[in-house]
């Protein structure tokens, strides 16, 4: 990497969490871009090596950080795919990574792990196949009507609303 017309920078792990904050203050978009082909490039290996998902926990939850701090989007789609098979109580215990996350970038990384939950139960991650299923399901035939009105998911459950402001 050319840091400027005279200087040339082999990348490393070490030398990617010195530049990444440098570049996104001094908003250096092509440094940032050539981190990011990196980062990704290094996914990549990890992969290949395991032949299967990545198992090396502190790693992706590194990269996500880098990703949501420095605005490396994507970075931030590959990582957050592959951290969704695991625990929200695994990804808590990297501390290092964890607590550093953005509160969005958490929320997501948790909405990520339920879509995929229930597209596994439910075998589908359209809304209205997941309600559906929950409302053949037998243990909610009380709570079933034979009409919809607004506020009212079909087959009867009620979802509370917020009045509009007029």
């Amino acid at each position: 990497m050319c840091l400027s017309p005279n200087e040339y920078l082999d990348l490393k792990d070490d030398v990617i969490e010195d530049i990444l904050p440098l570049a996104n203050e001094y908003q250096a978009i092509s440094i940032l871009k050539t981190c990011e082909a990196w980062l990704l490039k290094e996914i990549d290996l990890k992969e290949a090596k395991s032949k299967t998902m990545i198992s090396d926990l502190e790693f992706l939850l590194k990269f996500y950080y880098y990703s949501g701090e420095y605005n490396l989007p994507n970075l931030h789609e590959r990582t957050l795919a592959c951290l969704v098979p695991f625990t929200l109580s695994s990804c808590k215990q990297i501390e290092k990574y964890y607590r550093r996350l953005t509160d969005r970038d958490k929320l997501e990384l948790f909405e990520a792990r339920i879509e995929k939950l229930d597209s596994l139960h439910y075998g589908s991650t359209s809304c209205h196949s997941k309600y559906s299923h929950f409302l053949q399901h037998p243990s909610t035939a009380a709570v079933k009507t034979i009409y919809d009105p607004p506020g009212i998911m079909p087959g009867g459950l009620y979802l509370p609303s917020i009045p509009p402001l007029h």
